[in-house]
């Protein structure tokens, strides 16, 4: 563990990764130190230095938790992060950059509903264009939605 802190602190993302695989699932020798609160810094760090799985994570987290279970019913939070929609956004945009297409829809949908920015339609409907290339019947409907 020491190293890995040591590790981690020198922003090594493998490092990173594996305090955030303990501290969440406690395997291992490690079953002691399990604490999934313990583990929030370490995703955030990650996300800082680009990791597009936790900017996604980590957004998420920040989002009201109604608005994160109408997102994504298949994730549930862990409740121990204050909501904070324009943090979550600003993480949703820069997974979103990197090609996660969750992270795009999540982004389309926030500037659809003004959560964490103010309302856009147009905006939204960037996001959901991007949506084309790898879900094409759902960009159509959130489009079709959008436009009526």
């Amino acid at each position: 563990m020491k190293w890995y802190k040591k590790a981690a602190h020198n922003n090594n993302l493998q490092a990173i990764n594996k305090l955030i695989t303990i501290y969440q699932s406690g395997d291992g020798m490690f079953a002691s130190v399990k604490d999934r609160k313990k583990g929030w810094p370490y995703k955030e760090q990650a996300a800082k230095l680009g990791s597009v799985d936790y900017q996604l994570d980590v957004g998420f987290e920040y989002l009201p938790t109604d608005f994160a279970n109408y997102l994504f019913d298949d994730w549930k939070q862990d409740g121990y992060v204050s909501p904070n929609p324009t943090k979550s956004l600003g993480l949703f945009e820069k997974a979103a950059r990197q090609g996660s297409t969750r992270a795009i829809f999540a982004s389309g949908m926030m500037y659809q509903y003004g959560m964490g920015t103010t309302a856009s339609s147009d905006k939204a409907k960037e996001y959901y264009l991007q949506l084309q290339k790898t879900m094409p019947k759902l960009s159509a409907q959130l489009i079709n939605q959008l436009e009526n």
